[in-house]
């Protein structure tokens, strides 16, 4: 499993922004894989299967469950 994919890569699959990106990583949400000495951030599949499950919580969370008690 190799650390393929850019931040760009991971907001283009995503439908987030690499600020949205990086504000999880700030939030300890998100971690890459590889960070290079110039500071560029790579990630894995793994990586972007957490991105979208965070991307999802985050869409259920705008609508929450108003079901009948």
């Amino acid at each position: 499993m190799g650390a393929d994919y850019t931040s760009g890569d991971l907001a283009r699959a995503t439908g987030n922004t690499v600020r949205t990106i990086r504000f999880y990583e700030e939030e300890g949400l998100l971690k890459p894989a590889v960070v290079s000495d110039g500071g560029h951030r790579r990630y894995t599949d793994d990586d972007l299967e957490r991105l979208r499950l965070i991307s999802d919580l985050r869409e259920l969370d705008r609508y929450p469950y108003s079901g009948h008690s």
